[in-house]
């Protein structure tokens, strides 16, 4: 659960992960709850000859690629390259861990100046219902 930074507005998401493709990904599903209708499918991995880590992002949107240098103490940022198929400004996702149960994720974009939180979600690891 968060919010779109500038307006104010409630945004309700899931995320889904898992390891992939003999353990070489990372696989995040995220589907808006409220508002309804994006839906982007994430794998991030580590590109060995850039030595980055690299985020492929499929959504309802179109496609990006995002590269990284790694973690710094608990924070991960990604931000986008020039390979995209939609039109948005400059923008990166901010992945802090607060917890083994909870992680931040901000949207931030730019506008030529400096970065500015777009979107904000904190996430909490679901219940296992066999507990």
């Amino acid at each position: 659960s968060g919010n779109f930074v500038r307006s104010g507005k409630i945004h309700r998401s899931t995320y889904e992960g898992r390891v992939v493709a003999g353990d070489a990904w990372i696989e995040l599903v995220e589907t808006d709850i409220e508002p309804k209708g994006y839906v982007g499918h994430y794998l991030i991995g580590y590109d060995a000859n850039k030595k980055q880590i690299v985020e492929l992002d499929a959504n309802s949107a179109g496609y990006a690629i995002y590269g990284g240098d790694g973690w710094k103490d608990k924070t991960l940022t990604l931000t986008m390259t020039e390979m995209a198929t939609y039109s948005v400004p400059k923008n990166r996702f901010v992945f802090e861990v607060a917890s083994p149960e909870s992680f931040t994720v901000t949207w931030e974009t730019n506008g030529g100046v400096s970065w500015a939180a777009a979107d904000r979600l904190t996430c909490q690891r679901a219940q296992d219902p066999k507990k």
